[in-house]
């Protein structure tokens, strides 16, 4: 995989990603999903560590933060929570 455009936020390290099953990118996010179930992220609301999320099944960059789906089916967040509860109309989301 390769990144393109300006790099401030890491998008250029695709390249050294492996094993990829799939990638979501937007204005400000990505998020590659590994074969291994684990997710690599970048952009303007990734994290300075690792999430950590394992057993992911499909995963999302939005321009707030990021979304994955577990392969029990728990959908867990990363990301601008009060950006997401506006923009989306929810009232409440479970973040991890």
């Amino acid at each position: 995989a390769e990144g393109c455009g300006k790099n401030p936020s890491g998008a250029h390290d695709i390249k050294y990603y492996k094993n990829l099953k799939q990638i979501s990118v937007c204005e400000r996010n990505g998020i590659a999903l590994k074969k291994d179930g684990t997710v690599k992220i970048f952009g303007q609301n990734a994290p300075k560590e690792e999430l950590g999320w394992t057993n992911i099944t499909k995963a999302f960059a939005t321009p707030s933060g990021f979304f994955a789906v577990t392969a029990e089916g728990k959908i867990l967040y990363h990301g601008d929570t009060e950006y997401m509860e506006q923009s989306n109309g929810a009232s409440a989301l479970i973040t991890e």
